[in-house]
């Protein structure tokens, strides 16, 4: 059994503000680069670029590892796979077994990962532990730093999958996603995904079993002007980031195609909180960032002045 919220909490260290240079991981449709800054932060400059060419959806520096860098990769000669690196980014090795589904049992459609769209370090007693999001929606794990990777069959094979996502159809430009892996410090076995579209998933035993955790949340605009009891559905939510609060992990927020969502976990349900932002701005986007030391400051990057739907 899992252990309750209130069994979990304790305080975690407060980061201190770093000062200086920083280095910046930049993935784009033309290749990973490296991006340094001056010591006041001013001017930037291209310090090294990797996989010119290739698509890179992703690319981390391990938290517990800085000098280990995993980036994902899509090109014509190796298809969806990882990339690691031991030398903070300078040069690369591939995967050897990339992410993959299982093979589908007899009568049923196999599905094919088009793309790696996400990576997240795991625990930090897990040091080689690392998760990866594919497109369409499917979790897999890595327990060797990257080199091989695995299905995480409890929800890649979850019977109500398809009912969470609508299937793998999705109006994203390219293609239904998971993204967000979020791995509780204190619990190795507490984890947050959120699908695009599917909403955001929870698991208590490192991804074995799964539950939705989307209450508080709308699937369209619309439902904003309907009763709080006719909004509380399970899933078929878009969020596009979910993000975990460093100094408070029961503190969640995301920003999606509904707006921007704070939630206290032990409270369980989501609150609407881009009616906070100035007026005039839509609180719609693809961004956001929780501060490093107080977890009730978020900051968000809104994708249009106008609320779109």
């Amino acid at each position: 059994m899992s252990p309750s919220l209130s069994q979990r909490k304790h305080k975690l260290q407060v980061p201190r503000p770093k000062k200086g240079r920083v280095r910046l991981l930049v993935g784009t449709r033309k290749g990973a680069f490296v991006v340094g800054s001056d010591a006041a932060r001013e001017e930037f400059d291209v310090l090294a670029a990797q996989g010119l060419g290739v698509i890179v959806h992703h690319v981390v520096a391990d938290t517990r590892a800085p000098k280990k860098v995993l980036m994902t990769a899509l090109d014509p000669e190796h298809g969806a796979h990882v990339r690691f690196s031991e030398d903070g980014g300078r040069t690369f090795q591939l995967s050897r077994k990339s992410p993959a589904f299982a093979e589908a049992a007899s009568g049923l459609q196999q599905r094919r990962v088009h793309h790696v769209f996400w990576l997240s370090s795991g625990h930090p007693e897990q040091p080689d532990v690392w998760y990866a999001g594919t497109s369409p929606q499917g979790l897999f794990r890595s327990r060797d730093a990257g080199r091989t990777w695995r299905p995480v069959a409890g929800l890649n094979n979850h019977p109500l999958l398809d009912q969470w996502t609508g299937g793998n159809q999705d109006d994203t430009p390219d293609g239904p996603t998971l993204h967000s892996i979020r791995v509780d410090p204190r619990d190795a076995e507490h984890l947050y995904v959120a699908l695009s579209s599917g909403g955001v998933l929870e698991s208590h035993s490192a991804g074995r079993t799964w539950n939705p955790v989307n209450l508080g949340t709308l699937r369209s605009f619309e439902e904003r002007d309907r009763p709080l009891q006719d909004m509380q559905q399970e899933f078929g939510q878009d969020p596009h980031l979910l993000v975990m609060a460093d100094t408070n992990p029961d503190r969640l927020w995301q920003q999606g195609r509904t707006g921007v969502y704070r939630m206290d976990r032990e409270e369980g349900q989501w609150q609407w909180v881009g009616a906070n932002l100035p007026k005039g701005i839509g609180d719609v986007g693809f961004a956001i960032l929780v501060h490093p030391r107080d977890p009730a400051v978020a900051r968000v990057f809104p994708l249009a002045r106008q609320r779109v739907g």
